[in-house]
């Protein structure tokens, strides 16, 4: 603002509207740059057409690429150079070439004015050379600040990224080829050296019998896009050690290594758990069905007689005997059923039970309530009959005779 007050001092004359023109022509995008100082693409786009605009129409009134203030057509790229995105560099460039051009045709096809000359002309030139070689340098220190800023954020992320990588419970690896380690980070497992694995490759850090494993998943991962096992370790063989691969780029893979000796272990003691209930199970069943045998042989027998007693096959029996034989035939009767039930409950369990369809048409009948017990007024008749004759044989007194 001070060369172009200067400047005017020696353009009072009313005959130098160029002069004033061209000046006017440099001062609005400066203007509009400083009101827009936030906005998008297409603002930035915008504004960098209006520094060509007015670089080229100030050179064209001082006398075209020859005349003062021809610097003035690099005014977009000076300006490109200050905004955020790179590639703003290149469309600036490509501006200013084009307004270099439009102000040497307009020199060349004589539509230009004349260039000005003595203190006049080196004021503007000065002026000119100035303001573009102060947006160029604004422009280069604000690309390095803004480089600088870049290049702290990326190296505080990838500090931040080393120590979660170096904190992993896990040993995770970068593996080029088919078995050279380049990178690990993490805790290495229990049976694993990482100097092993940077000095010796992968399928070295394996036990030889699962070292051919290794390489086959190794090559599966390459193939396919992952792989996974489980090997035993060369230095710890009574650990066990889980790999996951993934490739993610040409002849390049990543895995982690990790310590599944407790999961194992586990697992291991969950089987033997299962097969031991399993055992448990097995000899439950074998015993019902043993019991149940050396029971039912005997309670044939007990069954069988009272009902010769009770039927009265081989002579006739009092009432009181004959109502002992009743009793012992229903109780047997009722722990046969006992029996017959844990049988169906052993079958169930071993999946053997097969059930049949049918329909039961049978309903219960009321009847009044039992005088002899504390019954319901409508229970089963069997059980009400057998707690009476229960009852009354506890209640009567055996005689020796």
């Amino acid at each position: 603002m001070c060369l172009a007050a200067a400047a005017a001092l020696f353009i009072i004359d009313a005959r130098a509207w160029p002069i004033w023109s061209a000046l006017a022509a440099g001062a609005i995008p400066a203007l509009a740059a400083l009101i827009v100082t936030r906005g998008g693409e297409r603002t930035e786009s915008l504004l960098l057409v209006l520094w060509a605009v007015g670089g080229a129409s100030a050179a064209a009134l001082t006398g075209g690429v020859s005349g003062a203030m021809a610097a003035w057509c690099l005014a977009p790229v000076a300006a490109a150079s200050t905004m955020s995105r790179s590639k703003r560099l290149a469309e600036g460039a490509a501006l200013a070439l084009i307004g270099g051009c439009v102000a040497a045709l307009i020199q060349l096809s004589g539509l230009a004015p004349a260039a000005p000359s003595g203190p006049l002309a080196f004021l503007l030139g000065f002026l000119a050379l100035v303001t573009t070689g102060l947006g160029l340098a604004a422009g280069l220190l604000i690309g390095r600040r803004r480089q600088d800023m870049r290049e702290d954020r990326d190296a505080l992320e990838i500090g931040w990224l080393e120590t979660l990588l170096d904190g992993l419970p896990y040993l995770a690896i970068a593996v080029r080829g088919h078995e050279q380690v380049t990178t690990v980070r993490g805790a290495a497992p229990l049976g694993l050296s990482t100097e092993l694995l940077m000095t010796r490759g992968l399928a070295e850090a394996a036990a030889p019998t699962d070292r051919a494993r290794l390489a086959a998943a190794i090559a599966q991962a390459h193939r396919d896009g992952a792989a996974s096992l489980d090997f035993k370790p060369a230095l710890g063989l009574e650990r066990l050690v889980a790999l996951d691969l993934q490739r993610v780029a040409p002849n390049q893979l990543v895995g982690v290594l990790r310590d599944v000796t407790a999961e194992r272990d586990r697992a291991a003691a969950l089987e033997q758990a299962r097969a031991d209930a399993e055992g448990l199970a097995a000899g439950r069943a074998r015993f019902l069905a043993n019991m149940s045998h050396e029971l039912r042989t005997p309670l044939n027998a007990i069954m069988g007689f009272s009902d010769i007693m009770r039927a009265r096959m081989f002579g006739p029996l009092s009432d009181r005997y004959a109502e002992y034989a009743e009793l012992i035939h229903e109780s047997g009767g009722h722990l046969l059923d006992l029996i017959n039930d844990v049988l169906d409950m052993s079958k169930i369990e071993a999946e053997r039970f097969e059930l049949q369809r049918g329909s039961s048409t049978r309903a219960r009948r009321s009847r009044p309530p039992c005088a002899c017990c504390a019954c319901s007024p409508t229970p089963p008749a069997s059980s009400c009959e057998a707690s009476c004759r229960k009852a009354r044989w506890r209640s009567t007194p055996i005689v020796a005779r």
